[in-house]
């Protein structure tokens, strides 16, 4: 399988892409697959069909090469900003990952997790915490959001500094600065826009929750953390959350869980056999 993937449009990035890759796409991937037959010809897929070649744990191909075309190197710096109240911060959340260019990196985390956090002039610990990775020509911008919203911007630091911090508390990292800091906790991946709103219905599933959020535009995900009771206390509120639209997802699988359907369907044609990476791709 080779695979060539541009993440950014031809006249940013200052090259034209791979042939393979048509321009003006924001993101575009087309791997070339061999089959695992006796008769193996190479086939070229495009756009969503590379979905099926993507994160299946091998199950639907081999990569040979891959391909990345790279965006153009930019002047990044971190934005710490600190709300009140949970509306506020996530309304910014939203506008911040639709900055031009969007950020690298856009987390939200409760006042309880920022007290987990190492002491930093960047993080009030009675307040919400709101941090971006923008461009920093994009700083002014963001800085209007963060305002509009009620926020205040605590500091915006350059790079390296002010990026590896927004960095390092990103995505799982809270949860292990709070369960470093006491014993007792569990967290969840979670994910879904429903988390944008009024939590309080979500925080009745698991009392005491704290919840980390990670804004993209694709859908928020994030991670919820709660005092630990017992196996089937997690299993009952996973499923009452799922009630409330929030998608709960195991980082800790080493199986296929993502578009089965449509990655058993390539694999039936790509290895017939189920030679590649057996054990993987969960039978019907």
């Amino acid at each position: 399988m080779t695979c060539c993937s541009t993440a950014s449009t031809a006249s940013s990035a200052g090259s034209p892409p791979p042939a393979c890759c048509p321009p003006g796409r924001t993101k575009s991937t087309c791997p070339e697959v061999v089959p695992c037959t006796a008769d193996a010809e190479p086939f070229t897929v495009r756009g969503a069909d590379a979905l099926l070649y993507i994160h299946a744990y091998g199950t639907s191909g081999i990569t040979a090469t891959a391909t990345v075309r790279l965006q153009r190197a930019r002047d990044w710096t971190g934005l710490f900003a600190a709300f009140d109240d949970w509306r506020p911060a996530t309304a910014a959340l939203s506008d911040l990952v639709r900055l031009e260019p969007a950020p690298r990196l856009a987390s939200l985390d409760e006042a309880g997790l920022v007290r987990a956090f190492q002491p930093d002039p960047a993080l009030d610990p009675a307040a919400l915490s709101l941090r971006a990775i923008v461009e920093a020509g994009a700083a002014g911008t963001a800085r209007a959001i963060i305002s509009r919203h009620g926020g205040r911007v605590l500091e915006v630091r350059p790079a390296p500094e002010g990026p590896a911090l927004v960095s390092s508390l990103s995505f799982n990292h809270p949860t292990y600065h709070l369960m470093k800091a006491e014993d007792g906790w569990f967290h969840l991946e979670i994910g879904g826009d429903v988390l944008l709103g009024d939590p309080a219905e979500i925080r009745k599933v698991f009392p005491g929750t704290l919840l980390h959020l990670e804004g993209m535009r694709s859908g928020t995900v994030g991670m919820l953390m709660a005092r630990y009771e017992d196996e089937q206390t997690v299993y009952d509120g996973i499923a009452a959350l799922e009630v409330l639209g929030v998608g709960v997802h195991s980082p800790h699988n080493w199986y296929v869980d993502r578009r089965v359907d449509l990655v058993r369907s390539a694999a039936r044609a790509a290895d017939p056999r189920g030679l590649l990476n057996p054990g993987k791709l969960p039978a019907p």
